[in-house]
């Protein structure tokens, strides 16, 4: 095939026409007729299936057909959804409508309504030739280019010190500046000069915000307090992998930027990191795990089983991901997989057990021919397997295909939880009903609701999940690991650090439950979670929304202590109890504020009124 490059804007969009004419038209200058005798082979419309379908069209059919377009669907050129016709019907829907009728009487469509919009994605990262830009006058580019190979040598290792290098182009760097930044004319003969001297600006710039307390030099970097290195246009920042300090280094950039008018190439930039983890607290893995990582092998777990290898393998990638944030590590979980697996009224977080999932998934196959479906696979399997058999008795051969033999195993699995009668009976296979027969269940725990209740900060939930169980990495359970000698509590020295005394008898978190209690009038001579959560449940005198409240405030309580118990660990400081309990409050005033209530009453309005007055 003959390629030609083209760059002008007319000669592409006749490109594009060009592409299109040909894919979507006939190249053939004649075409075989339809034969009636193929068409007739199998059904045909019956001539009232042919009448209804020759009904004219009615205004209420376009407006049903407009509003069953999904909102969020790319618009067209002109910008506008089927959101946007929705949303103002009441205003466009009668000339969308005569529009839409005037086509099928007249046959006849305007163009434009039918454009779209054509995206190129490239092949490449970028189709231009390398670009080698100018050095600084002074400067031997080999020691630049050495040090950069420094920076970048821990880069590959599996354990390497959190480092972040970002390389930026400047956009047509000698023709960008704004020339009122050096008070001088743009004709002026000491341009290139000059330009050395805004880059010295930026060296400046970064040096600032290298003294800033909040940022942190690249590993490698820090005797020297390196946070650039410049070669004329071309510019490498170097930091350490971490949040604060990319952001402030990006600011620097951008304050200079603005400044000078020199701007980042955006395709040619490009970001090099090394031992910098995803900062996803765990309440957002789980919904990374559910919606994500279980979700990509959903595709071929209805399609066939799965290897054990398999299955196993991607229940150690969802273990990793939850309790280390990486996919690939061995060490153990703080609570057994058998039980993060269990629904969360059951005490576990709801994740989904991948094997019995796959053998629900494919139950579908089996219920398929239970309900002799009129499919063509159904048809198969019967005439080439099953035949004459009670396919509820039928045993499958040693020669059968795997895939069969497969099926066949997935209904015996069914057998233990169905009747053939059961089975048939269903009128739509749900994969979510068969898979919860599936899995092995266990009394539901009494503290679910509360955890998990809607109105707490996800990662407050998880604390508390993790606290219940019994499975924080208190310094009582850290001893028996032998990674601490002493077991003294953090918060007060006078006592062993155990789940109870952290949270319920520590003179610091009685000072703080002490400040709950005159808030939110929650006793806290019930010392310990469940007691509060059974005050709580049989308080008569409260509403709903009051118990939402409290359930908010206590799993809050758990997480703030939690905190303030990490503080004194890493950073050897602890907040007073005052600012603890102010910090609490906050959180749940915020919280609620953020989610709403559903048409509180009057008087649980006045409550919470009564309660933000802090």
């Amino acid at each position: 095939m003959v390629r030609n490059w083209v760059c002008d804007p007319k000669s592409v969009s006749n490109a594009f026409m060009e592409y299109y004419r040909k894919l979507l038209g006939t190249e053939s200058a004649s075409r075989s007729i339809v034969m009636p005798e193929i068409v007739h082979v199998g059904p045909t419309l019956e001539q009232l299936q042919k009448d209804q379908l020759l009904v004219p069209v009615t205004g209420e059919e376009v407006k049903h057909a407009m509003f069953s377009i999904n909102g969020d669907k790319a618009p067209g050129p002109d910008g506008f959804g089927s959101h946007f016709f929705k949303e103002n019907w009441n205003i466009v829907g009668e000339d969308v409508t005569k529009a839409f009728l005037d086509f099928f009487h007249t046959e006849k469509l305007l163009k434009k309504i039918n454009s779209t919009t054509i995206t190129l994605i490239p092949k490449t990262k970028c189709p231009k030739p390398e670009n080698q830009g100018a050095f600084v006058h002074g400067r031997f580019i080999m020691h630049n280019i050495m040090m950069c190979q420094e920076i970048v040598r821990q880069y590959g290792r599996k354990n390497a010190s959190p480092g972040c290098l970002i390389k930026l182009d400047m956009q047509k760097a000698y023709d960008t500046i704004e020339w009122d930044f050096f008070g001088r004319n743009v004709g002026d003969p000491l341009s290139p000069l000059l330009f050395v001297v805004c880059m010295e600006y930026l060296s400046r710039t970064l040096h600032k915000v290298g003294e800033d307390s909040y940022f942190k030099f690249h590993p490698r970097c820090r005797s020297t307090k390196l946070t650039h290195l410049c070669f004329a246009d071309d510019l490498i920042l170097c930091c350490k992998g971490a949040f604060n300090s990319i952001h402030l280094l990006l600011k620097g950039f951008k304050l200079f930027s603005n400044t000078s008018g020199l701007k980042a190439n955006i395709q040619k930039y490009a970001v090099y990191c090394a031992g910098m983890k995803p900062d996803v607290v765990a309440a957002g893995r789980i919904t990374l795990i559910n919606a994500v990582l279980l979700s990509i092998h959903s595709y071929w777990a209805q399609v066939f089983i799965l290897p054990k290898h398999v299955l196993k393998t991607v229940e150690a990638i969802c273990r990793a991901f939850l309790w280390q944030g990486t996919y690939f590590c061995t060490k153990p979980g703080y609570v057994a997989l058998e039980k993060v697996c269990s629904p969360k009224k059951e005490g576990g977080l709801g994740i989904r057990k991948v094997q019995a999932w796959n053998i629900a998934a494919l139950g579908k196959y089996v219920w398929a021919i239970a309900r002799k479906q009129d499919t063509m696979w159904v048809r198969w399997v019967n005439a080439i397997y099953i035949k004459a058999a009670d396919w509820w008795e039928y045993q499958s051969k040693a020669d059968n295909g795997w895939y069969w033999r497969k099926i066949c195993g997935v209904k015996e699995d069914l057998k233990v939880l169905f009747t053939k009668a059961e089975l048939a009976q269903m009128h739509k296979y749900s994969i979510h009903k068969v898979y919860q027969k599936l899995v092995q269940h266990h009394d539901k725990v009494p503290w679910g609701s509360a955890v998990w209740n809607r109105a707490s900060i996800p990662k407050t939930r998880v604390i508390c999940w993790l606290m219940v169980q019994g499975r924080l990495q208190t310094r009582t359970r850290l001893h028996k690991m032998g990674i601490y000698n002493s077991t003294k509590c953090l918060l007060y020295e006078a006592k062993g650090e155990t789940h109870s005394h952290l949270f319920f008898d520590c003179e610091y978190s009685r000072r703080c439950l002490q400040g709950i209690e005159s808030w939110l009038d929650i006793p806290t001579s019930k010392v310990h979670y469940m007691g509060l959560l059974r005050w709580i449940k049989w308080k008569s005198n409260c509403s709903k929304f009051q118990k939402t409240a409290m359930h908010t405030a206590v799993n809050a309580i758990v997480y703030v202590l939690w905190r303030a118990r990490n503080d004194a660990l890493w950073n050897q400081k602890v907040p007073t109890p005052s600012a603890t309990i102010r910090f609490i409050q906050r959180s749940v005033i915020d919280r609620l504020a953020h989610i709403g209530a559903k048409q509180p009453s009057t008087a649980d309005q006045i409550w919470w009124k009564n309660k933000c007055a802090i």
